[in-house]
């Protein structure tokens, strides 16, 4: 009955490269539903992984083939059976399983609601994939439990999930500053900076180009999500090595992507680096749900399988690292293209399916369309 051979994959996956992540993830949800009766469409991407997209075409899969039934807004693999535990019993419902309570920053997060739904649309171009506003006070409560922001000065390099704003309205950071690439981003934190009385520092900067001299180990904590392959993930951890200062540093990534093999490639780059991982907590980032990278079809699935609320893309794993008295950047050679991701390569060629240029504010469209242009020339070299 749970025979994952009856399934065809080609139905499923957009290149030959995710094959071996979604046979794993038919495995992953059917030893997870074995452990708990039942569970939805949203329970299966936070405890058990997946690309929103690709973990639907999945379990449709796995629902015509008769290996799961749906029910109710529920997947389960037959007859209600007694079990003794249920892993989501075991999760803390007050935290889920994040280790913080949010409560405390709830009036922060009202703020925070109002600012997500007016900032700019995320663009691939930049390989920007936004994490939920829940996500961003989650990250920030636990930074604050940890002690990484009071009276320090923190370093946040590309912030399209606004976490600069969030830590700014604790008022508790010594400073704030943000390194972006994105003219539009730059733009609506600054204005939101101003607007609410905030000072938070924003810098353009492309990290491939270095580190600025006068932040040059300038910083006490570092924040970044950065592609996660090997070389983005190389030349990002480089440049918040440059930007800390070189007594003890404290960094934060949000890394092994539930839509991807994990592999060693980002633990071996941190401990290259000296970094000491200290704090790993799975699923703890969710990346926001963008309607722009759903087919038709996907969309149908969504109707019958999304129990009426919107999905999360995927999740990743919180890691919080320390710098020791090792720690130091990697020399890296590599071409432009390198630092490319899947989704980037994608959408530069065909650049009318990114979300930032489906917007409906002509000056972004401009913009993106010209940078796109800029990168399709260089891609081509």
């Amino acid at each position: 009955m749970n025979n994952i051979n009856k399934i065809d994959f080609n139905k499923i996956i957009e290149n030959k490269s995710e094959l071996g992540t979604y046979k794993n993830l038919a495995s992953d949800v059917i030893r997870y539903l074995s452990i708990n009766n039942s569970a939805s469409f949203l329970e299966i991407l936070k405890n058990v992984g997946g690309s929103d997209r690709r973990a639907l075409r999945l379990l449709n899969e796995l629902v015509i083939n008769k290996i799961l039934m749906y029910h109710n807004g529920t997947f389960r693999l037959g007859a209600k059976r007694e079990r003794r535990y249920n892993s989501h019993d075991l999760i803390c419902e007050r935290c889920g399983g994040a280790l913080i309570n949010t409560s405390p920053l709830s009036d922060i997060k009202d703020k925070m609601l109002g600012i997500f739904r007016n900032k700019p649309r995320p663009t691939f171009i930049f390989d920007q994939r936004p994490v939920t506003v829940d996500t961003t006070i989650k990250r920030v409560a636990y930074a604050l439990a940890r002690g990484d922001i009071q009276d320090r000065k923190i370093a946040i390099l590309g912030d399209d999930d606004l976490t600069s704003i969030a830590i700014s309205l604790t008022k508790t950071a010594k400073e704030v500053h943000v390194f972006d690439i994105d003219k539009r981003l730059i733009s609506f934190i600054k204005n939101i900076s101003h607007n609410l009385g905030l000072d938070i520092n924003v810098v353009e900067q492309d990290f491939s180009k270095g580190v600025p001299k006068p932040y040059k180990s300038y910083f006490d904590v570092f924040m970044t999500d950065p592609t996660p392959t090997k070389i983005p993930f190389t030349v990002f951890s480089n440049a918040c090595l440059s930007l800390l200062d070189k007594g003890k540093g404290v960094g934060y990534f949000s890394i092994y992507s539930s839509a991807m093999d994990k592999n060693l490639d980002l633990q071996t780059v941190m401990h290259k680096m000296g970094l000491l991982i200290t704090d790993v907590i799975p699923s703890f980032t969710e990346y926001d749900f963008i309607k722009e990278t759903y087919n038709q079809k996907d969309k149908d699935l969504l109707k019958i399988y999304g129990n009426d609320k919107l999905p999360i893309s995927f999740t990743e794993s919180l890691i919080r690292v320390e710098t020791t008295k090792n720690s130091k950047g990697i020399n890296l050679k590599y071409h432009p293209n390198e630092l490319l991701g899947k989704a980037t390569i994608r959408i530069l060629n065909d650049p009318k399916k990114d979300p930032g240029i489906q917007s409906k504010n002509n000056a972004d469209k401009k913009y993106l369309l010209k940078i796109a242009k800029q990168m399709q020339k260089k891609l081509t070299k």
